[in-house]
C-alpha cells in the first residue's frame, strides 16, 4: 500500500494590498496597508489500495500561532483552518 504523508509550506511576503471598490468594480492600491509577511502550513496524507485512492489534509494548521491578522487582499480573510477528507477511484471498462 502505497503512501504519502507530507507539508506543503506557502510563505507570502509583505506587500501593500489592493482594495476592491464594489460601486467601479476595480482594484486600487492602498497606501499603508501592508497585506501578507505571514506562513502557512498544510499537512496531509494519502494512501492508495487498489483502484482506489483516498486522502486527508489539514489546512492552515498554524492559524492560531501568529494569531488571526492574515488576509489575501484588503479586508478578505485567508482561508481559515479545515480539514478535508476524500475518496479517488479510477472506474474501468
Amino acid at each position: 500500500m502505497p503512501t504519502q504523508i507530507g507539508v506543503d509550506f506557502y510563505y507570502q511576503s509583505a506587500f501593500e494590498g489592493m482594495v476592491y471598490h464594489p460601486a467601479s468594480r476595480q482594484f486600487n492600491l492602498s497606501p499603508g496597508n501592508m497585506i501578507g509577511d505571514y506562513p502557512l502550513f498544510d499537512v496531509f496524507f494519502s494512501a492508495k489500495v487498489s483502484n482506489l485512492k483516498l486522502f486527508a489534509i489539514i489546512q492552515h494548521v498554524n492559524e492560531e500561532l501568529f494569531g488571526n491578522e492574515y488576509y489575501a487582499a484588503a479586508n478578505y480573510p485567508m482561508m481559515p483552518f479545515s480539514f478535508r477528507i476524500g475518496i479517488e477511484m479510477r472506474l474501468f471498462d
